[in-house]
């Protein structure tokens, strides 16, 4: 019976009204920044609900103490006490915290304490993850204006996917506690020395780094830019190895060691714009980087030790006589080479030029006669207009003097790649250099100084690509004779250029993307065109084996437009594109078309001008170009565009 009635007592007895559920903090002494030394604070907790406290994680507990870290649910407030350890040497640091007791009952809580690490940059004191993520934010850092060299230090908190490719670098995030929050990404990561890893051990989760490089916003995402490097690993720094004394004086008879052509190129300061003549190196292969099966070309590394101790890259070389290779195990490590070729840079670093070619390997010669069926220097043309040099057939024997108006050129490119058209026709021409170079590309065509809207007068054999007639070509480049300056073109005020890669927003490799560009303030969306990692400074469309529709449009509203300018450097394949259109709209979203779709027909390289109807011209309207492209068949990249001018209305 008495315990029949302490049942009955229990049961009479009703749950405790705690109010609405909440979780508030109803006071606090943590101060905003704490101080280096670090200190005790209290917060005071009214929790309504069962909470805990979401955040504190093992890279935050390491500095600071928290307790309790949960609690029931209560009517009476909770004490909540907090200790931060000194942090004396270290960088600022920040813990985000919630204390959660549902999504709709929870309190924020950050606590921030200060360091004492001078920051600059320097080596001696490198930026600190935290503090280059916030210097970057008001920069203005991009691709085309990135910072200055920076010294960055971090945990490495993620290694992708491990793919050591042709350069040996590899990318990976670092953050300031080796958590993955708060990362920064490092982007073709090199190793000490900006050489090359060579190894997945090289770099691992945990391992605490100070990196050297350049830094950029891309695409929102703070990143160091490609050839970057570490300067310490885990408190080590690259084995320090002497270079040998430099020798030689670049002959035959008395080639450099690879001391001595670093020599050279650092007292001449060659580049890709100003490449040295031909010289003679000797040294040891460090290792072999690639086989590239379409060229019969290696790329590899030489020291005068045959280790990775200061190296020297050796791009696209080539066999005796500069005649291909078989396959990769032609050259191992070990092999002493004699190289002939000229020196020029790549991303600021030294390297042979392409098609430098071996004189010896391991003391048995092969040839130092490259070209031995190159033909002589031609000494007459046969004058023809572009009509009739179309019709004539390939071969590499036959010259013929071409003059036409220089309708586009693909920018930045030393070889020489253009279109010219005359009365009668407009023909690609595939390299062109400055003066007869042995056959060679010398690439020295940007020295020539020509320009969009000039005629000129060149020499060339008649080539062809992938069944499109072309002047120049990949074996023999055309012969510059002579130029007239065009009447400079100009444009009414409140035109918009896009062109690339200066507004690319992303690095695409595929005819499959959808990407923007942004120009002149213009935003532009981008379908199915591949910019090569924003490698190119042009675009292509058109794919080898499946049916494409690439579009160019813009998702800002433009000005009062009179015409269109498409520049097409070349088009591949004119039996494989359907049909090039421009339709207008007056919305973003492209569902309200204004007046007929716009095509053009003559799918020849030049500029494209789609002249706009004044009954359709009007201010805030939307341009979308089309390109509708058949499988190619042999190759993708069909139609390739350097440039898209948006003519304002005058």
């Amino acid at each position: 019976m008495a315990a029949a009635s302490l049942t009955m007592l229990f049961a009479c007895e009703k749950p405790v009204d705690l109010g609405p559920e909440e979780v508030t903090i109803v006071s606090s002494d943590v101060l905003e920044e704490i101080p280096v030394d670090g200190g005790e604070y209290t917060v005071e907790l009214k929790a309504t609900v069962d909470w805990e406290l979401r955040g504190y994680d093992e890279y935050v507990q390491k500095w600071l103490s928290i307790n309790p870290s949960s609690g029931k649910a209560s009517a009476s407030p909770q004490t909540i006490k907090i200790k931060a350890l000194s942090n004396a040497g270290g960088a600022t640091r920040k813990a985000d915290l919630e204390i959660f007791g549902n999504p709709m009952a929870r309190a924020s809580l950050t606590i921030t304490q200060l360091g004492d690490l001078v920051e600059d940059g320097t080596v001696e004191h490198p930026y600190s993850v935290a503090s280059i993520l916030a210097l970057a934010e008001d920069s203005g850092w991009t691709n085309d204006n990135p910072s200055e060299e920076l010294h960055v230090k971090g945990i490495v908190s993620r290694v992708k996917e491990y793919q050591l490719d042709t350069y040996g670098n590899i990318s990976y995030y670092i953050s300031d506690d080796g958590s993955e929050s708060e990362e920064l990404y490092v982007f073709g990561g090199y190793n000490f020395n900006c050489k090359r890893f060579t190894s997945e051990d090289e770099l691992v989760k945990g391992d605490e780094v100070v990196i050297c490089g350049q830094i950029v916003v891309y695409n929102g995402t703070v990143e160091f830019t490609d050839h970057n490097y570490l300067v310490l690993r885990n408190g080590e720094g690259p084995e320090v190895v002497p270079p040998a004394d430099p020798v030689g004086d670049g002959t035959a008879e008395n080639p450099y060691n690879v001391s001595g052509v670093m020599k050279y190129y650092e007292d001449n300061g060659w580049s890709a714009d100003n490449k040295s003549p031909e010289i003679y190196a000797k040294g040891k292969i460090s290792s072999v980087v690639k086989f590239d099966d379409r060229y019969g070309s290696i790329n590899y590394y030489i020291s005068d030790d045959g280790t990775s101790n200061n190296e020297f890259y050796v791009y696209a070389g080539y066999n005796f006589n500069d005649t291909k290779f078989s396959g990769k195990e032609d050259l191992q490590a070990g092999d002493e080479v004699v190289i002939r070729g000229k020196i020029t840079t790549y991303n600021g670093a030294p390297q042979f030029d392409m098609h430098n070619y071996l004189v010896s390997l391991n003391g048995q010669g092969g040839g130092d006669n490259p070209n031995p069926d190159d033909p002589e220097m031609p000494i007459s043309a046969t004058p023809v207009t572009i009509a009739e040099f179309l019709e004539k057939p390939v071969n590499n024997t036959d010259w013929y003097e071409l003059t036409g108006e220089i309708v586009s050129i693909v920018s930045g490119n030393a070889y020489g790649n253009f279109t010219i058209k005359d009365d009668t026709g407009s023909v690609y021409i595939y390299g062109m250099v400055q003066a007869w170079a042995g056959g060679k590309n010398d690439q020295s065509f940007n020295k020539i100084g020509l320009k969009v809207g000039d005629s000129v007068t060149l020499w060339s054999l008649r080539d062809e690509h992938d069944g499109q007639p072309q002047g120049g070509g990949s074996d023999i480049p055309a012969i510059y004779k002579s130029h007239e300056e065009g009447a400079t073109v100009t444009y009414p005020e409140g035109t918009v250029f896009l062109t690339f890669p200066d507004g690319n927003q992303k690095s695409v490799s595929s005819y499959t993307d959808t990407w923007t560009a942004i120009c002149d303030g213009y935003t532009f969306t981008i379908a199915n065109f591949n910019n090569n990692k924003n490698g190119w400074s042009y675009i292509k469309c058109g794919r080898e084996k499946a049916a494409s529709v690439a579009t160019i449009a813009n998702a800002t509203a433009m000005p009062e437009l009179s015409s269109i300018e498409v520049s097409v450097d070349n088009v591949t394949k004119a039996s494989s594109v359907n049909s090039v259109t421009l339709t207008i709209y007056s919305d973003e979203a492209n569902s309200s078309q204004v007046g007929e779709p716009i095509a053009w027909t003559d799918y020849s390289a030049g500029v494209w001008e789609f002249a706009i109807p004044e009954g359709v011209q009007a201010e805030n309207l939307y341009y979308k170009l089309t390109f509708d492209c058949a499988p190619h068949g042999s190759s993708n990249g069909i139609i390739q565009i350097s440039k898209v001018t948006y003519i304002a209305a005058e």
